[in-house]
Order: C-alpha cells, then sequence, then structure tokens
C-alpha cells in the first residue's frame, strides 16, 4: 500500500533539557486508520500536535510525497466536540465550508449530506445545548467530514463520554471512516479501544514508537516489557511473554511436563458472557486476566501451566 503520511525522526524539545519526542518515525497508508495508543504524558497529542502544525519540531513530515502544509487539508477532533454554541447544526457543519467561501448553496447540500450520514437531519436547526454528548460527537464527525480532509486527527475523541455510548459511537465512526475511505490517526489511552479502531497499532511510551503492528499481532507478540505489560494480555516470566490464551488454569499441580508458576485468585468478573479472573502471581508480582470456564473462588490458589514452545522471547528493555 502507498505511505500517504510519512515522518522521520520527528523529536519535540520544550526548554533544552525535556524530551517529548525523540526521533519518532511513523507511516500511514492511504485509508488507513492507525491508532497511538500510550499511557497518559507519554507524548500522544504532542505528536499530533506535530502533524497537524500546531506545534514546531524536528524532522520531516510528508504527506503524499510533499513537505509543504499550504495544500493539506488536516482536521483535528478533540475529547470535546468544541460545538460553536451560537451557532445551529447546519451552521456549526457548514462554517468550514464558509471559511473555504464555497458558495453558500453547495456547503448547505454538503453539510445536509453529511448530516444524513451522521444521522442528524432531524437536528439541524437546533442548538449543540440540546444536544446529548454522543449527538455533538456526530455533528463534530459530519463537521469534520464534510471538508474531505486528506488527515484526520482525532484525540481521544470518546474519552468524555459514558462507557456504553463510547462503545456505540466508537463502532459508529469506525464505519463511517472506512465507507468514506479517510486516512486517520487516532490517539487514544485505551488499548480496547485501539484495537477496535485500528487497522494498525502504534504503542508509544516516553516519547518513543515501541512497536508497530496490527492489533493482533503486537497482542500476542510484544517487542519488549513494555509493550507487554502495557498491551498485551498475559504472563511476563524471566524469559519472555506468555499469551493468556496458551496458559491453562488448573486447580492442582496436574500436568508435570507444563512449566508451572503459582497464583492466587483476586476476584472474578463478566465480560461479554464469559467468567473473568483476576490472578496475582506472587513470584513476578503480576497481577493478569483470564479467562476460565472452571469455577474458583475469590482467594483459592491456583496453577498457571504453559510449554516452553508457548514462549514469546522479547527485549528485556
Amino acid at each position: 500500500m502507498e505511505k500517504f503520511v510519512e515522518l522521520r525522526n520527528i523529536s519535540k524539545h520544550y526548554q533544552e533539557a525535556v524530551s517529548v519526542l525523540d526521533r519518532i518515525s511513523l507511516s500511514i497508508q492511504k485509508g488507513e486508520i492507525l491508532s497511538i495508543v500510550g499511557p497518559s504524558g507519554c507524548g500522544k497529542s504532542t505528536l499530533l500536535r506535530c502533524i497537524a502544525g500546531l506545534e514546531e519540531y524536528e524532522g520531516t513530515i510528508q504527506m503524499n510525497g510533499d513537505t509543504s502544509t499550504e495544500n493539506r487539508t488536516i482536521v483535528l477532533m478533540f475529547q470535546e466536540s468544541l460545538l460553536f454554541p451560537h451557532l445551529t447544526v447546519l451552521e456549526n457543519v457548514t462554517y468550514g465550508l464558509k471559511m473555504k467561501k464555497i458558495p453558500k448553496k453547495e456547503r448547505i447540500q454538503s453539510a445536509q449530506t453529511m448530516l444524513d450520514k451522521v444521522e442528524m437531519t432531524a437536528h439541524t436547526t437546533k442548538y449543540p445545548y440540546e444536544l446529548s454528548g454522543g449527538q455533538q460527537q456526530r455533528v463534530a464527525l459530519a463537521r469534520a467530514l464534510v471538508m474531505k480532509p486528506d488527515l484526520l486527527l482525532l484525540d481521544e475523541p470518546f474519552s468524555s463520554l459514558d462507557q456504553s455510548l463510547r462503545y456505540d459511537l466508537r463502532l459508529y465512526v469506525r464505519d463511517l471512516l472506512v465507507s468514506e475511505g479517510v486516512t486517520s490517526l487516532f490517539i487514544t489511552h485505551d488499548k480496547e479501544e485501539a484495537s477496535f479502531m485500528g487497522d494498525r497499532i502504534a504503542v508509544m511510551n516516553n516519547g518513543e514508537i515501541q512497536q508497530v503492528g496490527h492489533p493482533e499481532e503486537v497482542a500476542l507478540r510484544p517487542s519488549n516489557r513494555f509493550v507487554a505489560h502495557f498491551f498485551s494480555e498475559g504472563l511476563l516470566v524471566e524469559d519472555g511473554f506468555i499469551s493468556s490464551r496458551d496458559l491453562e488454569v488448573f486447580q492442582k499441580n496436574t500436568k508435570h511436563e507444563m512449566i508451572k508458576v503459582e497464583g492466587r485468585v483476586v476476584n472474578k468478573s463478566m465480560e461479554h458472557g464469559e467468567r473473568i479472573y483476576h490472578i496475582h502471581i506472587p513470584t513476578t508480582n503480576q497481577t493478569i486476566t483470564l479467562p476460565s470456564k472452571q469455577k474458583f473462588e475469590d482467594g483459592e490458589p491456583i496453577y498457571l501451566q504453559y510449554s516452553k514452545s508457548d514462549i514469546h522471547y522479547i527485549n528485556h528493555n
């Protein structure tokens, strides 16, 4: 696939001693949704602002082979919808087109088409305060997409919404971005959200990209201990990482040919109709999450078992 956006050795420093971004190189394909996930303060939003041209930086950013910014249409979508409170839904969506001096009839037609795609045509005359949080974000999405951006930058756009609405809206937004073929960069600290939204994932920490790959690849084959701890689900051992899917849980030490690790059930929960156990491993001081059809009680000792062939060897950093 074509490298539509390419970042080469992007660095950002505040004052002289504080490095926020450290020689980041990254590419985004045409029509791809790339998720960047990492803990708060790792530099995700700063990188987004550099791509948008809102921050000075060292290095090179190319879009479609061009380093100039004059002809790019880059649109940002933030945690808050940031709709103009004194404008109606229709006026909010047409605002950017008006600034580009698009004729009134054309911009209204374009806005109405996009509002129909986000299922907000019944609310065109309403003001933002009359809308729910989810409706406001759909209007913000329509305002962004009506500009036909070369690149859409989304900075944790669902973080202010409650969990159920967040899930519904991200499904809706992803489907719309794919159907419109919009090249997108999605910023989040939520690994589940990153996996759901992204065709690929870039895991970030301390201003550096730790690993880039498809969600399943990163989850099952983390490149280092940080990625394994932050993003993947499984057990870190001295030699490497064992994915949760390769761990077996038993009440007793049963299979003698297997490697055994003793743990204790902290508590359990139900997720997607499946029983999930949170298990503490004293020898490595980890608490991991595993599904199991067996029934265990809180505080009950158990054994995790795996074979040597299940170990994914990783960098010790």
